[in-house]
C-alpha cells in the first residue's frame, strides 16, 4: 500500500510515456475490434512509437543490456508502474502482430484467387480473339474456294475468254480483300498463300475488265461497258452494306466484352454501338474511294476514263440514293458528316485528274465530269443544309416564347445564337463551296431573327 501511495504521490519518478496516452494501453479487451483495426491502419506501428519513448527506446538499441535495465528499474523505486507499462507495451505489440498476421494471411488468401481470375480472364480474351480470327480465316478460305470454283465454271460455260462474265468473280474477289484487311488476317501462313494466289487473280480480272470495256467501246457494245461498270462499283454497295459493317465492327465491345456486331438487321446501330458503326462506315467509304481511283485510272488511259466516266457516275448516284432512302443510319451519318463525304469526293477527283494527266492528250476528267460526281451526293448536301437551318431556327424560336410576348432577348441568349452560328461556320470553313451555302442559310436565319425581334418590340410598345 505504501509503495502504491508513493508512486501516486511522486509522478516525477517515472517519466511520462506517449504510449500511456494510447487507448490500447487502458483496456485492450474493451475496445471495439473494427475501430482498433481502423485506428491501427491510420496510426504508426508500436515500434515507431517506441523509438520516441524515453523508456522503450532503449529496447530498440542493439547495445541493450537487460541486467543494467533491471538494476536501474529497481533503483528508481517505480518497479510496479514500470512493470505495468511493460505489460501494456507487450499487449500492444501482440495485438499489432496478430493484426499484421491476419492482414498478410488475408492478402495471401485473396491474392491467389485474384491471380487465377486474372489469368482466366486473359485466357478467355485470347480464346475469343483466336476464335474470331479462326472463324474469319475459315470464312476467307471458303470464299477463296468458291472464287476458284466460280473461275472454273466461268471458263467452262464460256470457252471464249473474250466473253467471260467478270462481275461475280470481281465481287467475290473484293469481298475477300475486305475480309483480309478488316479482320487483320495477315501473318497466317495458309491465308497468306491464298492471298498470293488471289493477287494474281485480281490482276487478271482488272486486265480482263479493261479489255472488255475497250472492246465494248470499239464495238459499241453496252453490255461490255456495264460489266466494267459493275466491277468498278461493287465497292460502293460493300461500303454501304449494313450487314458487312456489323461484321467488321464486331468483336470486343465496351469494357472488353466479346459480343456481336453493332448494327441490327434493320440497319440501326445497337445501343452504345453507333460510334463504332459510324467509324466502320467511314473506313469502308475511304477504301471505296481508293478502289474507284484504282479502277478509273487503271493502265493510265485517259480517253478510256473519259468514255466510261458517265456510266460510273450514274452507278454511284444510284447507290448513294439507295443509301439515303433505305438506311436511316447511313443517311444520318452522311448528313451530319457531309463535309467529310464532300472532302472524300474532292480528293478522289484530284487524284484521278493527277494520275490521268498525260502530256499531249486531252484531260481525262473535264469540269463537267467533276460536277457530275459532286451532283451525285447533292441529296446529302440538301439534307445537311436543312439540318443547319433547323438547328439555328430552333435556337432562334427558343428565345421568342409566346408566353413571354413583349420581353426582349437577353445578351446571353443572343450570345448563344452567335455561338451556334460560329459552330456551323467552323464545320465547313475548309470548303469554300460549302461555306457559301451555309452562309446563305445563316442569312435566312438572321432574317428570321430580325423579324421575330421586330414583332417582339412592336408587341412591347403596344
Amino acid at each position: 500500500m505504501r509503495l502504491r501511495a508513493l508512486i501516486r504521490a511522486s509522478p516525477g519518478i517515472l517519466p511520462s510515456s506517449p504510449l500511456q496516452k494510447l487507448g490500447t494501453f487502458k483496456n485492450p479487451s474493451t475496445s471495439n475490434t473494427a475501430a482498433s483495426s481502423a485506428d491501427a491502419s491510420r496510426s504508426p506501428s508500436p515500434l515507431e512509437a517506441f523509438a520516441s519513448d524515453p523508456i522503450f527506446s532503449a529496447f530498440l538499441s542493439p547495445e541493450f543490456d537487460s541486467d543494467r535495465f533491471s538494476s536501474q528499474a529497481l533503483s528508481s523505486g517505480s518497479v510496479a508502474a514500470l512493470a505495468e507499462s511493460l505489460q501494456d507495451a507487450i499487449r500492444l505489440i501482440q495485438s499489432h502482430l496478430r493484426m499484421e498476421s491476419s492482414l498478410r494471411r488475408s492478402r495471401l488468401d485473396l491474392a491467389e484467387p485474384r491471380q487465377v481470375v486474372r489469368s482466366h480472364t486473359i485466357q478467355l480474351s485470347n480464346l475469343h480473339a483466336s476464335a474470331d480470327i479462326l472463324a474469319s480465316a475459315a470464312r476467307l478460305l471458303r470464299f477463296s474456294r468458291s472464287h476458284a470454283s466460280c473461275e472454273i465454271s466461268s471458263h467452262q460455260a464460256l470457252p471464249s475468254p473474250d466473253r467471260l462474265d467478270l462481275s461475280k468473280p470481281a465481287e467475290m474477289h473484293h469481298e475477300i480483300e475486305l475480309l483480309y484487311q478488316e479482320r487483320g488476317l495477315s501473318g497466317i501462313s495458309v491465308v497468306e498463300d491464298e492471298i498470293r494466289w488471289l493477287s494474281g487473280i485480281g490482276t487478271r480480272l482488272r486486265t480482263e475488265a479493261m479489255k472488255t470495256v475497250e472492246r465494248g467501246m470499239d464495238e459499241s457494245n453496252q453490255n461490255d461497258i456495264c460489266k466494267y461498270k459493275g466491277i468498278g462499283f461493287k465497292s460502293i454497295g460493300a461500303a454501304l452494306d449494313m450487314k458487312a459493317i456489323s461484321t467488321s465492327s464486331a468483336g470486343f465491345g465496351p469494357g472488353g466484352v466479346f459480343g456481336p456486331g453493332v448494327v441490327q438487321r434493320s440497319g440501326t446501330p445497337q445501343i452504345g454501338g453507333r460510334k463504332r458503326a459510324t467509324d466502320a462506315l467511314w473506313e469502308r467509304m475511304g477504301k471505296c474511294m481508293d478502289e474507284l481511283h484504282k479502277v478509273v485510272t487503271a493502265d493510265g488511259d485517259p480517253p478510256l476514263t473519259e468514255r466510261v466516266w458517265e456510266a460510273l457516275v450514274n452507278t454511284l448516284a444510284r447507290q448513294i440514293k439507295s443509301a439515303f432512302t433505305a438506311s436511316g443510319f447511313a443517311k444520318e451519318a452522311f448528313t451530319h458528316g457531309y463535309p467529310k463525304l464532300f472532302s472524300m469526293i474532292e480528293n478522289l477527283l484530284e487524284r484521278i485528274s493527277h494520275d490521268t494527266n498525260v502530256m499531249g492528250v486531252l484531260p481525262a476528267l473535264k469540269p463537267e465530269g467533276k460536277e457530275q460526281l459532286v451532283a451525285a451526293i447533292n441529296i446529302f448536301q440538301t439534307a445537311f443544309l436543312m439540318l443547319c437551318v433547323n438547328h439555328l431556327s430552333d435556337n432562334v424560336s427558343s428565345i421568342f416564347i409566346v408566353s413571354n410576348r413583349g420581353s426582349i432577348p437577353s445578351k446571353e441568349q443572343i450570345s448563344i445564337i452567335i455561338l451556334c452560328i460560329q459552330e456551323e461556320i467552323e464545320v465547313v470553313r475548309m470548303h469554300g463551296h460549302l461555306i457559301l451555302l451555309v452562309l446563305y442559310e445563316i442569312g435566312k436565319v438572321l432574317l428570321l431573327l430580325a423579324k421575330k425581334a421586330e414583332n417582339q418590340v412592336n408587341n412591347f410598345q403596344q
